[in-house]
Order: structure tokens, then sequence, then C-alpha cells
């Protein structure tokens, strides 16, 4: 395998082209402009590096010093490099985009000595090496109260106590005496007061932070689907991490009817609450005790088979659908949880099998009738929205009661995943074929 790719590298160099530069006309060249900068020539650049990107963060032809691979030679490169990226350490450890950097300049820098010092792949790993390191990533957590330090998973709630950061300032002039302390506040001027979610994570720094909000992101996850009072209160807010918050600001509208009077109107609405996510101690312990303990044990671990996968999923859908403030695409999300895990190849039995097979492994016999007609008024909500876009009226009450059943799920799949492994006997467990 690595011969081969070596290979593939080594047949690159060949196709390194010089960068045509573009002419620019005489008459623009002898031209003086008001307002245009006179460019001076300050003689040759070394080590300049072009590339154009796609728009998506992604090169599609990269130049260094004039030469470089153009657009069809280059995504051959990007070929190699997804070939690389699912080969360990870099899967877990850099991103594609690391590889397909430093395969390129190997490839520039062979070109240019037109002899190669040691294989790409060499080269490619001494680069992973010397950059592979741990992290502690700290971010930012909006809409979110707290007055002690907690864990889910491997993430810690936590703020930055004045303590503390007395004892990061104190390191910061031993270690740059001749720096002003504001370079120090400036780091931390925004994380004062503001709860954190602390995280390690190893790797190239740009996969150890992808890595490292993938754990805050389920972390998170997992507190929401136990924050079902602040999901159905209208006047909640609810929390997330800052690189994914989305804060709904009130928006308005203008309307008028067809009268040939002047009956214009302005009028002003918001679908998100302002009240925050207040966490005391003791409402923490209450969410730990009510089943948050037995789920951010689950996550501590990675995911070890298919049903440990389909898990993390859950908690992920449950996350999200907490936070969908239109309560019909939450309905929606609500159903499709129970259709991912229960209903196969999708042949629209979707309420029957949860009314006869899921339900009523769950749901105690004196409920029973209760839950189903819940889940019937639910089924025939998400229907009439998807299919003739009606919107009928949800029952808070019951959606509450839903949402909870569903977090009562997730821990039951928890436990069954003690001593089933996949999908077939998770289906086979709830007697659906």
């Amino acid at each position: 395998m690595n011969n081969e790719l070596n290979n593939k590298i080594f047949d690159l160099v060949s196709l390194v082209t010089k960068k045509l530069e573009s002419k620019k006309s005489k008459e623009n060249q002898d031209e003086d402009l008001i307002g245009i900068p006179v460019l001076f020539n300050l003689g040759k650049v070394e080590n300049i590096k072009r590339s154009r990107p796609d728009g998506y963060g992604n090169t599609i032809e990269a130049y260094k010093n004039d030469f470089g691979l153009d657009i069809q030679n280059y995504r051959k490169l990007r070929d190699i490099a997804n070939q690389i990226i699912e080969i360990e350490p870099y899967a877990n450890y850099a991103t594609v985009n690391f590889i397909e950097e430093h395969l390129f300049d190997w490839i520039i820098e062979t070109h240019k000595e037109n002899r190669a010092k040691n294989e790409p792949l060499n080269y490619l790993q001494d680069a992973f090496e010397k950059d592979l390191k741990k992290y502690n990533f700290y971010f930012r957590i909006h809409a979110l109260g707290i007055n002690s330090t907690f864990k889910i998973g491997q993430v810690e709630f936590t703020f930055f106590t004045n303590d503390l950061l007395l004892d990061y300032s104190k390191k910061f002039k031993e270690q740059y005496p001749e720096k002003p302390e504001k370079e120090c506040e400036l780091i931390f001027k925004y994380y004062i007061s503001k709860p954190i979610a602390k995280v390690s994570s190893k790797g190239i720094q740009n996969k150890a932070k992808r890595n490292a909000q993938r754990e805050v992101n389920l972390a998170i996850d997992c507190l929401k689907c136990f924050l079902v009072d602040e999901s159905v209160n209208s006047s909640s807010k609810i929390m997330d991490a800052e690189y994914r918050f989305t804060d709904t600001f009130p928006n308005s509208f203008i309307y008028d009817t067809s009268s040939d009077k002047f009956d214009f109107n302005l009028q002003f609405e918001r679908t998100d609450g302002i009240a925050l996510t207040s966490l005391n101690k003791e409402k923490i312990e209450r969410l730990f005790n009510s089943g948050l303990n037995e789920v951010s044990e689950f996550i501590s671990s990675p995911p070890e088979n298919e049903l440990s996968k389909i898990i993390i999923n859950t908690i992920s859908s449950i996350g999200n659908y907490s936070s969908e403030r239109n309560l019909h695409e939450r309905v929606v999300k609500i159903i499709s949880v129970y259709e991912t895990l229960f209903i196969p190849l999708r042949k629209g039995k979707g309420l029957s099998i949860v009314k006869s097979k899921v339900l009523p492994k769950i749901i105690g016999k004196n409920e029973l009738e209760t839950v189903i007609k819940m889940y019937i008024d639910f089924y025939d909500i998400r229907n009439k929205y998807l299919h003739n876009g009606l919107e009928k009226h949800i029952d808070i009450d019951n959606l509450y009661k839903v949402q909870k059943i569903t977090v009562f799920l997730l821990k039951r799949l928890i436990r069954l995943n003690k001593k089933l492994t996949n999908s077939s006997e998770l289906l086979e467990h709830f007697e659906i074929k």
C-alpha cells in the first residue's frame, strides 16, 4: 500500500508546471490614476504560495514560487490525500488538508531540487509527528448560568475563577517578562464570567479542535435531552456552544389587505425566548439522578459497536429537536428518531410498529392506551404538516410527555447495549420483522 501511494506521489512531480502570469496592458501600466497607489518593485520574494479555493475551504490548484499543480493535476493530489486520511494515525489525528498541504510541499521541493531527499510518506510522517500535540480547548457556552462545575462524558462545564486567572497572569509574567500584562488579559477578556466547556484532545491542531467540538456537541446534546422543561417553555432560550449557537432575533414584517384604504401594519415577533438555562448545583444533581449520569457514562468511552453508534446518533437527534422552536418541525424530528431506530427500510409502517411493538415494551399497561393515543395524534400532526402544509394545534403537555418518553427510551437503549450490539438484534428484541 505504501509503495503504491509513494509511486503515485512521485508521479505528480513530473506534472508540476509553471504558472503563467497574467499580462497587463501597456495602457494600464502607463496610466496614473488618482486613488490607486503606486506599486513598488520589492524584488523577488521567496516561498510565496498561491492557491485557488473552491469557496468551501478546499484548494483546487496551488503554486509555490510560480511552480505547482493546475486544476486537473491538483485533483490527483486530493485523491491521494483522500486515500491516506483513511489510514491510522491520520484518520484520528490529522485532516485531509494537512496531508494535502505537506505532500504538495514535498512535490514542489522535489521538483526544485530535481531529486527526492526522502520518500513522500516519510516526509508526511515527520511533519505529522512534529505537529501532533495534546490540547486543552475552552469553548464558551451561551444562554447558560451555572454556579458549580460538572462533567458530562469527557467535557467539563466550568468557568474561570479569579484565583485561576491570577495564576495564569503570574505564569504569563514569568514566561514573558518583556510583554505587557494586557496581552494576557486580552486572551481571557471575553471568557470572564462565562460558562465554558473544557475538553482535552490530541492531534494536529485543526483536527484536535474538531474532535474536541464533537465531544462538546455530544455532551451538550446529552444535557439537552434532560432539559425538557426548558425545551417546551416558550420563554426559555436553549443553551448551546457559541460556535453553533443560533440566536433568533425579533423579526418584523409589514402587511396590508386588498382594501383601497391605507391599512398597512408593522408587526414584530420572535420565536425564541429570553430566559437563560439556569443550572444551580441542586438542579444539576437532579438531572444526573434522573438519568444524565447514565448517559454521561455511556458517552465517556468511544462507541464499540453498531448499536453504540446508533445510540450516539439518537442523542444528537434528541439534542437537535430540543432546540427546535418551530413545534411542528420538532414533531417531525421526534418521529424521525423512532423511525430511524425501528422502521426497517422505511416501508410506511411507522405508526403501526411504534404502537404495537415499541411502546408496549417501554410503557406500563395502565398508561399504554393513553400514550398510544398521543403518538397517533403526533403522527397525524406530522403527516398533515409534511403532506398538506396544515399546522394543527399541538398540545404542549402531550409534547412534554412524548419528549420524556423518548428520553426514557434512550436510557433503555443504553441498558440494552450491554447485551445487544447491532440494529438487527435491536429489531429482534422489539420483535420487529
